[in-house]
Formats: C-alpha cells, sequence, structure tokens
C-alpha cells in the first residue's frame, strides 16, 4: 500500500521556516512539522554607485562592481570575491603668486582592484545585513594643470584597505555605508594617503 500527501501548508512564503504537512497512508492519517531551509545561491553580483566624502576635497563619485562566492559548507554566511572600483577626485584652486591669480586645477582617478571577504545574517524575511573587509591594489593617475603651462601627470600603485556595512535585500537593492584608506601616490597633484567615506546605493543579484 502507498501513502500520499493530503495536506502541506506553508507558514511563510520565502522558503525558510516549517511547513505541516498531513500523509494518508490508507485509513491512517498523520500530521507533521517538516523544517525547511531556504537553498543558498552560491553566486551574486553587486554593481553600486556612491557619494565618496574626502576631507578638504569637494564630493565626488565612486562606482563599484562585486562578484561574491558563498561556499556551501558555510551555508551562506561567509563568502569571497573580488572587487573592482573607480572613483575621481577633482577640484580646482584659486591662488595668489607674487599678487598675480594663479588657477591650479587637480583630478585624480582610482581604479582599484580589491580581495574582498563578507560576513552576513538574515534579519528578516528577505532582509540581510553584512559586513565587507577588503584589501587591494589602486591605480592612481593623478594630472595637475595650470593656463599657460604644460600639465603635471602621474600613475602609480598604491595600497587600498576598506571596511563597509550594508542593508539591503537577498535579491534587490541594498544600501551601504564604507570606509577606504589609499596609500600615498607621491605624485605633484596629489600627495599624502587618503581616507575616505562613502555612502552608496547598489542592486544584489543572485546568479547560481
Amino acid at each position: 500500500m502507498q501513502g500520499e500527501i493530503l495536506e502541506q501548508r506553508s507558514k511563510r512564503l520565502d522558503g525558510e521556516g516549517e511547513d505541516v504537512v498531513r500523509a494518508g497512508l490508507g485509513p491512517a492519517t498523520g500530521e507533521a512539522t517538516v523544517a525547511l531551509a531556504r537553498r543558498t545561491r552560491a553566486l551574486d553580483v553587486s554593481p553600486r554607485l556612491g557619494l565618496a566624502l574626502r576631507a578638504g576635497n569637494p564630493a565626488g563619485v565612486e562606482l563599484g562592481l562585486s562578484a561574491v562566492h558563498w561556499p556551501r559548507p558555510l551555508r551562506g554566511h561567509l563568502g569571497f570575491g573580488l572587487e573592482a572600483t573607480w572613483s575621481v577626485l577633482s577640484r580646482r584652486d584659486d591662488l595668489s603668486a607674487g599678487g598675480v591669480p594663479v588657477s591650479l586645477e587637480t583630478r585624480a582617478d582610482f581604479f582599484g582592484l580589491a580581495a574582498v571577504a563578507l560576513l552576513r545574517q538574515d534579519l528578516g524575511p528577505g532582509l540581510l545585513g553584512w559586513v565587507d573587509l577588503g584589501g587591494g591594489l589602486a591605480l592612481a593617475s593623478t594630472r595637475l594643470t595650470q593656463p599657460g603651462l604644460p600639465a603635471i601627470g602621474a600613475t602609480a600603485w598604491v595600497p587600498l584597505l576598506h571596511g563597509a556595512l550594508a542593508l539591503g535585500l537577498r535579491s534587490g537593492p541594498f544600501l551601504e555605508a564604507r570606509a577606504a584608506w589609499q596609500g600615498d601616490a607621491h605624485s605633484e597633484a596629489l600627495q599624502g594617503s587618503l581616507l575616505t567615506f562613502t555612502l552608496s546605493a547598489g542592486w544584489r543579484l543572485e546568479t547560481l
């Protein structure tokens, strides 16, 4: 004699939690609660756009794209991946040299590539919070221009470190607050290390 499922009632709509299953075998029936676990995606891709704030400099734009792998043995709580970023710093300084006004324009582009580790936690139905730590290198391309004089440019690789806190949907929009440090590029246009605070919005895509 073969049994059959007579009824199955889901308590949640996101695939997690518990289902109540009632099964029958001939005239006999029984009811049991079955725990369900949501299938964790192994890879997600997250583009983001942010406003970069640096002390003593105008706000700039930052773009980022990360790809993170979530090993199944870690139950989707710890992931590892790569992140590429681009940000720009642009400013104009009006100075005076011997009573003559001088205008200096500075532009610095930073192209970063970092290895990242993410620790995330479920906060509710479909809602996640996570911590992002990473380190790598940034290519700093700087240019200093002054009317009537040749432009001064330089390119250098500098160390890059960052830490971030984010809140968002499992697959959907998220908000992130980030602090990043970049080493000294040793150029005429930009001297000293940079500390950047970025507020970003992005979209998290679960792909595999």
